[in-house]
């Protein structure tokens, strides 16, 4: 892997809060014919807008593409207020952007003649290389009965429907609304959290919603269709969404500790405690990106927390699992308390209510805050994965300083990228092809991270899920968990950025673009030694239905 920092303006030194690849995964072979081949990049930051970017890459000879120059070829400024989140729908035709103006905007890339119209019409005007809003969504009291309240509040994120036909959103009013593309209504309504929704993921086989919030929870919700009877002709299949069914909630489990020696990378399963899951209000992002595998298999969730030994002297816990006022101070990193970490349940854990996560990724030093999987699916290689499925997967796990790599097999990263950013990072992408990740940060800026393929080996069709039930079992070897293994020399760790002194850092989201440029290499050795590793919770089922 080759990682570089872009120094370019991006969006007039403002944070950059959101970034996304156009290209299509409708196809199911992972051709590179099916990519694309121009590297069209959206960005979407602090300057209310969104902007649009081409790649130009060179081959380096090391099985990577480097870029070379960046091209910009347009700016979407039709939104009010910052922008903090943009996805394409699965096919790369509609993006969909959304922000603190609490509307989300349809971009389509129109021709000349629908310009020419539009412009006749008066309707609403056609940005730079042809991009026109095709729709606004906004949610309001007369959409829902049952909607509280009405009117728009800030959104933090967003996710398309496996079909295209509607997306979701995460507001800052505690809510998930669900929106009927074509029509523009809001269809369903859910205000179960008692905090902030910064985070919300649809299942790819189109029966859970999932979201996270700064309350400590990630909420499953059961998508209810209608029954056939009230269904007439004039209503839409878009239209058959009847409400988001809460069916768990997930904030507290009991899990093992870190061993009491913490230096000793080890997980104590003879100690467990009820605790909470996840970080609080304290945790310096306003973003929380969980998702799900493209098989729907795996729900892998950001932000985790795992305790420490109980009997350490440095211990400041309560009884009821809160962290003292101490270790709230301190939570940004890895404290005496606990250990950054992520969570990943099983589609089978999902469907028996099962709070308990089924597998653990400890011993991060600062939080993690998007996770994103590889579109390309790849060939089995080993005869006892730790994720026992037919094919194997790779995931991007983003905290606030580093970004690192697994795949469903391997108990240790692919790669640990670390010290790209001087202030926290925001969200990352894949490439189409499966070969570049690029990062966002607040500092204003995106790096590159290119990536050769054949690491993770042989490339395989993407298997069909539709109307198909796959079982597999979550093997765990015990004398692999208890002792975490170290990297081996041979791991990826690339830090490209000079050591500063540690200035103060402000997380308040007012000063976040200011000149104020946070430490992030200050534990550079610390990162250069640290193992991200997996340990195995719980045995569960994966089940693709």
């Amino acid at each position: 892997m080759e990682a570089t920092n872009l120094q370019i303006y991006w969006h007039e030194s403002q944070p950059v809060y959101s970034i996304t690849f156009r290209g299509s995964q409708a196809d199911d072979d992972n051709d590179d014919e099916n990519s694309n081949e121009k590297g069209e990049l959206f960005t979407a930051g602090g300057d209310n807008k969104v902007r649009l970017w081409r790649l130009n890459c060179e081959e380096t000879g090391k099985g990577t593409c480097k870029v070379d120059t960046i091209d910009f070829l347009s700016g979407l400024s039709l939104h009010e207020q910052a922008v903090n989140v943009i996805r394409f729908d699965h096919r790369g035709n509609i993006l969909a952007s959304a922000g603190d103006d609490g509307q989300v905007l349809l971009w389509k890339l129109t021709d000349e003649e629908t310009r020419k119209k539009q412009q006749r019409m008066g309707d609403e005007p056609v940005e730079g290389d042809g991009w026109a809003v095709w729709k606004r969504l906004r949610g309001t009291a007369n959409d829902l009965d049952n909607m509280p309240g009405g009117g728009a509040s800030e959104i933090y994120d967003l996710s398309w429907s496996p079909d295209d036909k509607y997306l979701v959103t995460a507001s800052m009013d505690n809510s998930l609304k669900v929106f009927n593309v074509d029509t523009g209504n809001c269809v369903a309504f859910a205000k179960d959290h008692n905090h902030y929704v910064q985070g919300v993921t649809w299942d790819p086989l189109n029966q859970y919603i999932i979201s996270q919030s700064v309350d400590r929870s990630i909420n499953i919700y059961e998508i209810e269709l209608r029954d056939s009877k009230d269904i007439t002709s004039s209503t839409t299949s878009t239209e058959l969404i009847k409400r988001l069914k809460l069916k768990n909630r997930i904030f507290k489990s009991e899990l093992p500790f870190i061993d009491e020696d913490a230096s000793s990378r080890k997980i104590d399963y003879s100690v467990q405690k009820s605790s909470y899951l996840y970080h609080n209000e304290t945790l310096p992002s306003f973003f929380r990106r969980l998702v799900m595998s493209p098989c729907g298999s795996l729900l892998v969730v950001p932000t985790g927390l795992i305790k420490n030994h109980p009997t350490s002297t440095s211990i400041g816990t309560k009884d009821d699992g809160e962290e003292s006022s101490q270790s709230n101070s301190i939570n940004t990193s890895a404290s005496s308390d606990f250990n950054n970490a992520v969570f990943i349940y099983t589609r089978a854990a999902i469907k028996q209510n099962l709070g308990k996560p089924s597998i653990c990724l400890p011993f991060f030093k600062k939080p993690a805050v998007a996770v994103a999987f590889s579109p390309i699916f790849y060939e089995r290689t080993s005869n006892k994965p730790y994720v026992d499925l037919p094919y194997k997967l790779v995931f991007a796990i983003a905290t606030i300083n580093q970004v690192i790599f697994y795949d469903t097999e391997n108990i240790e990263p692919i790669s640990i990228v670390s010290n790209l950013h001087y202030t926290p990072l925001t969200d990352l992408t894949w490439s189409p092809r499966g070969d570049m990740v690029m990062v966002s940060s607040t500092d204003g800026f995106c790096s590159a991270i290119s990536i050769n393929t054949a690491v993770f080996g042989r490339r395989t069709k993407k298997p069909s899920f539709t109307n198909t039930i796959v079982k597999e079992e979550i093997s765990l070897n015990r004398e692999d968990a208890s002792e975490v293994k170290q990297p081996k020399r041979s791991h990826d760790i690339i830090n490209i950025l000079p050591v500063r002194k540690k200035s103060k850092v402000d997380t308040n989201k007012s000063t976040t673009d200011s000149a104020s440029t946070p430490d992030a290499t200050g534990n550079d050795k610390e990162n250069k030694d640290d193992a991200k590793t997996l340990e195995i919770i719980k045995n569960t089922e994966i089940e693709n239905s």
